[in-house]
């Protein structure tokens, strides 16, 4: 198998946001991999020498390969030049890390516990692209919700409501008209056909469903700050600004510290219970492999 140059690997870690600790790990087997650098391909042209640190070289179509293929003519000095100055700095770094490093024992168990534990990991992934019961129902959520009190204690205040901004010029002479249809909807499903039509044809935005949202949204739809008493007493609100009419209707407010309601926690409820699904699954897997392993007489323990 061809082994991995310094480059590539350095590369690669820099496109991957690892933990510190797991960063310290994939470094040591950074270390470890820089000796058979030099082995990779002898034969091949690698160019001019462009830099060097402690005898560790760098070549010219090393170099090339590290540069963006999407560099400009103009920028390719200077980026060059940059890649030029990391390279050796690394290599400082390197030298130094190898000269100070842990003993070859450590760093060699370390190297393998990382290469086990992406091995682990990628063959769980493919195990999990294999789930398929991924329907959960509208009871199951329920359930879910109902053995889980407390959890979902709101944090801010939410609110449903229904929304609609109109431009003043667009319904100037037709105002009294917009209200009254407005004031007399019941519900967003049951609206009178010719509100529709204002909506649809003057409204610059509106809101008409049973979504739930942080009353900090509302506010921010709104040209002033509504205080949540008032938005609890007035259903309906008509406010204006300079250019425009805004007609609020509130239809539920759940205050912070209230159970988040059924609704709201739904997406929240319908990934976990998927997640705790997948995991019951995985660990089903596992043990069927291990059994059959053992049936098999793979497995053999032996005395201490």
């Amino acid at each position: 198998m061809k082994s991995m140059s310094m480059r590539t690997f350095f590369s690669l870690l820099l496109n991957l946001n690892f933990s510190f600790g797991f960063c310290f790990v994939a470094i040591i087997l950074l270390i470890s991999l820089s000796c058979s650098d030099k082995m990779v391909d002898p034969d091949v042209d690698k160019g001019d020498v462009i830099a060097e640190v402690f005898g560790e070289k760098l070549f010219s179509e090393e170099l090339k390969d590290m540069m963006p293929d999407n560099a400009k003519s103009d920028d390719s000095t200077l980026i060059a030049n940059a890649l030029v100055d990391r390279w050796t700095r690394k290599q400082v770094l390197l030298y130094n890390g190898k000269k100070d490093a842990i003993d070859r024992e450590e760093i060699e168990r370390l190297v393998e516990d990382y290469r086990e534990s992406l091995i682990l990991h990628e063959y769980e992934e493919k195990l999990l692209q294999q789930f398929s019961d991924t329907t959960v129902t509208k009871e199951q959520v329920q359930t879910f919700f109902e053995e889980n009190p407390g959890q979902f204690k709101l944090k801010k205040p939410i609110a449903k409501f229904n929304l609609a901004v109109f431009p003043k010029n667009s319904i100037e002479d037709s105002y009294n008209e917009v209200k009254k249809l407005w004031d007399g909807m019941d519900d967003a499903v049951n609206m009178n056909i010719d509100l529709i039509k204002y909506l649809d044809l003057y409204a610059e935005d509106f809101i008409l469903d049973t979504s739930w949202y942080a009353i900090d949204e509302l506010q921010t739809a709104l040209p002033e700050n509504i205080n949540l008493s008032l938005l609890k007493k007035s259903h309906r609100l008509e406010l204006e600004d300079q250019e425009s009419y805004y007609f609020l209707k509130i239809i539920e407010i759940a205050e912070e510290t209230d159970d988040a309601p059924l609704s709201y926690i739904r997406n929240f409820a319908h990934k976990t219970i998927l997640q705790r699904r997948k995991m019951k699954w995985l660990e089903k897997i596992k043990e069927d492999l291990y059994q059959e392993a053992a049936s098999n007489n793979k497995i053999i323990k032996y005395e201490n």
